[in-house]
């Protein structure tokens, strides 16, 4: 009837990643048409079809090297506002939870004993939002942050903070590293409490333009080859023996860093001191001998032989 106003609700499934509120639309059909018209949604985390995560969450380390201390930091964004606490009011579901954990998975090689980790809050949304430390397992690669009762997520409010982990003592390839997080929403009163999923597990990204690495990518070779083109004795002027050397890193190469290779042990050679000798660097697929030993990195990486596009050292001497 002419305003008459109509309630009606209906039931849709939510999916498993993050999203923002889209625009929605209504519409009439039939003999008298009404043409699609934007709605005007409800504000916050009641707008429709506004799915909760994270839309930002960057991961970085401080050092490749072995055995380490590893600085692991974190940024993060939160699309929604969340209050955990002790007692959810019934009206309240969209935005209050009574408990909330933060899960960032997959830190496998960090050489940390099962623990409680120091987290450093290095601004104000963090210190409003996070706790003062961590539970490790290193059983499962996997750091848990409960967020404490009284806390607030706010949205849209970047979080940066940081915790401490050992690196391992052999180079490894950067794991995939994971985040979601997860409470109980239901009201305090009911017997049964309802598990959510908050925020899904998703992959979580490191920031190239900051020239940062993965976390837990351990610097050293997954491969390391050496070989050589002749045996014979220097009786003849024209013996010369080309080493070759294939080598793949579980770092990038970085000329600002000014770094550098060495080969060593090549004892008995005639060729005298030289500052300058000519090596020729190339990038081809190779058929070579299986690496022996391949140790953790080529387990994490796949790599058990040279057949696949590597960097190869041709110094001739």
């Amino acid at each position: 009837k002419y305003k008459q106003i109509y309630l009606f609700a209906f039931n849709l499934k939510n999916p498993a990643t993050m999203q923002d509120s889209p625009v929605v639309w209504v519409e009439v059909g039939g003999s008298i048409l009404v043409p699609a018209q934007k709605m005007t949604k409800a504000e916050g985390n009641k707008a429709p079809m506004k799915i909760a995560g994270f839309s930002k969450k960057e991961i970085y380390q401080s050092t490749p090297g072995l055995s380490d201390l590893n600085t692991i930091t974190v940024n993060l964004v939160s699309n929604i506002d969340y209050r955990v606490v002790l007692d959810v009011d019934q009206n309240s579901f969209h935005t209050e939870v009574r408990t909330m954990m933060i899960r960032i998975t997959n830190l496998k090689g960090a050489a940390s004993p099962t623990s409680l980790l120091s987290l450093t809050l290095k601004n104000v949304a963090a210190q409003r939002c996070l706790p003062l430390t961590a539970f490790w397992n290193q059983s499962t690669s996997n750091l848990f942050i409960a967020i404490e009762q009284g806390k607030n997520i706010v949205a849209d409010a970047e979080m940066e903070f940081s915790f401490q982990l050992l690196n391992p003592d052999e180079p490894q390839l950067a794991p995939i590293v994971s985040i979601g997080a997860d409470g109980i929403v239901s009201h305090v009163q009911l017997s049964d409490y309802a598990q959510a999923t908050l925020a899904s597990t998703t992959q979580m990204v490191v920031r190239v333009d900051l020239f940062r690495d993965s976390p837990l990518q351990i610097a050293g070779f997954c491969v390391r080859w050496i070989g050589q083109s002749t045996v014979s004795q220097t009786f003849r002027s024209f013996v010369q023996n080309t080493i070759s050397v294939s080598i793949v890193p579980t770092v990038g190469f970085r000329p600002a860093e000014h770094q550098s290779i060495t080969i060593s042990g090549l004892t008995g050679s005639l060729t005298p001191d030289n500052s300058r000798l000519p090596v020729r660097v190339r990038s081809e697929v190779l058929t070579a001998p299986k690496a022996t030993n391949p140790g953790r990195c080529c387990e994490v990486c796949g790599v058990g032989n040279l057949n696949s596009a590597s960097h190869v050292l041709v110094v001739n001497g």
